[in-house]
């Protein structure tokens, strides 16, 4: 008959960059509170009506403009090739503008391709890099651009004379494919199909966004920074991340089971995964597939990473097996555990809080009894959060 050990308890979420029980793992950092920002000056979206040159029609006035920073998250390969990857704005997805159109007035849009940095004046127009249509709803030709993470873009429109007033303009914004892009982004496209998100632009009312179709993707007003006399609606767009991270602290190899892995409705980043070219002490190598037995203080440990969905419910799955085992350099077998399978299954409600998340031991008949600890005095798995961040980490260890 088999045993099976089990916390359907809350879960523990230690946030990547805190360290874990007994300095065994190590949960990717978060690098230094990097983000996108909007350029202080740019004439191009957003100035005030005195002195402009709208007689060649080369400026926006700001209440009619919107700047979106691609302020999304993911990971970037560690420098320290036996470390896991670590959280980084460089890390995050890249979007493409694809049309600007207008119900009322002229819609225009103004690739950043900037930085932090960067400064931008009427020369934006007439370049080739904006898209103007005064037709509902078939936009004209004009230049697809891309606007990495860490930079912005913009949208506006204008009215009669270069006016503000009448004006009722709408951008669309997707994930596009590119070469040498991150699995991530592969990922995330394949998710959200035809998604599109949009920003629109109208006199006399705020600025909005919807980013619903992208699901990953979240845009939000964060304020109207003061440009000129005049001020502008400044939209943020963010990811939601999520680690998993496991600890095998019992003197035998886990292995990934056989179709163990699962990430559901996530969207998996490979770079988050560990990957240690180092062996342990007890000359046992570790990664997040194949986990080494512990030695010592150094535990095993498998790191994973990936974007999750926001406002809906989501879950994966993480299995292993323990195997027999010989002690590098010595001719003992460990075989307690052979045959202990490890389910860790983490499931979020559309606020990203625990919703019903668990991590199963089944023991076959006659084999020790290993045992999921969630790091909480009592053993049980709590769940705490950073921002939109989750953080997951067990420890599988002798009952």
């Amino acid at each position: 008959m088999s045993t099976i050990a089990s916390y359907r308890r809350p879960l523990v979420i230690a946030f990547a960059g805190f360290a874990v029980a007994s300095g065994a793992a190590v949960i990717p950092s978060v690098a230094a509170a990097a983000s996108a920002v909007a350029p202080s000056l740019f004439r191009g979206c957003g100035q005030s009506l005195t002195g402009s040159d709208y007689a060649a029609g080369n400026i926006i006035n700001n209440s009619a403009c919107a700047v979106l920073l691609n302020d999304t998250h993911g990971w970037v390969a560690n420098t320290n090739h036996n470390q896991p990857g670590r959280i980084s704005i460089d890390g995050g997805l890249v979007f493409s503008g694809e049309g600007a159109t207008a119900r009322r007035g002229v819609a225009a849009w103004i690739p950043g391709n900037g930085n932090r940095t960067r400064t931008c004046d009427s020369r934006c127009f007439g370049s080739g890099n904006f898209w103007a249509t005064t037709a509902w709803p078939s936009p004209s030709a004009g230049t697809v651009f891309n606007f990495r993470p860490g930079h912005w873009a913009a949208s506006g429109c204008r009215g009669a004379a270069g006016s503000a007033a009448r004006c009722d303009t709408t951008a669309t914004y997707r994930v596009p494919t590119f070469e040498g892009e991150p699995v991530v982004q592969r990922k995330v496209r394949e998710r959200v199909s035809s998604g599109r998100m949009q920003a629109q632009t109208r006199s006399g009312h705020s600025t909005a966004c919807a980013a619903g179709p992208l699901i990953f993707v979240r845009c939000e007003p964060v304020g109207t920074p003061a440009t000129g006399a005049q001020t502008r609606t400044v939209i943020r767009l963010s990811t939601a991340l999520v680690t998993v991270n496991i600890i095998n602290s019992v003197n035998q190899r886990l292995d990934l089971a056989d179709g163990g892995l699962n990430f559901g409705n996530w969207a998996r980043d490979p770079r988050a995964e560990y990957h240690e070219d180092a062996v342990l002490p007890n000359g046992q190598p570790n990664t997040s597939i194949s986990l080494a037995p512990i030695v010592a203080s150094r535990s095993g440990n498998a790191v994973w990473g990936a974007l999750r969905p926001l406002s809906t419910t989501s879950s994966a799955s993480f299995s292993y097996e323990f195997r027999d085992t010989t002690e590098s350099g010595t001719n003992v077998n460990r075989t307690a555990f052979s045959g202990n399978r490890v389910t860790l299954t983490v499931s979020l409600d559309a606020h990203g809080k625990d919703n019903g998340s668990s991590c199963i031991v089944t023991t076959p008949a006659g084999r020790s009894t290993a045992v999921c600890r969630g790091g909480a005095p009592d053993g049980s798995i709590v769940v705490t959060s950073n921002d939109q961040n989750r953080a997951v980490t067990v420890t599988v260890a002798p009952q």
